[in-house]
């Protein structure tokens, strides 16, 4: 198996624009994403368009397969 895993690339943020910020490395397993989760603040400064639980990423690595669900 590779040790690649996927990232996710935060592009734009409706409070902040265009973002500049690094690529955050997703490992296998499911990761929340919004305001009042883990990197939330970080990554949604200011954006109260996103949900405090906006999304959940799930990533499995035998076979690789990726679902993205919107909360």
């Amino acid at each position: 198996m590779s040790s690649a895993f996927p990232q996710l690339v935060p592009v734009y943020s409706r409070a902040q624009g265009v973002l500049a910020s690094p690529v955050v490395g997703m490992q296998e397993g499911e990761t929340i994403l919004g305001r009042d989760v883990e990197g939330g603040p970080t990554l949604f400064a200011g954006d109260t368009m996103v949900s405090r639980r906006h999304t959940v990423i799930r990533i499995s690595a035998a076979p690789w397969r990726i679902e993205i669900e919107d909360l």
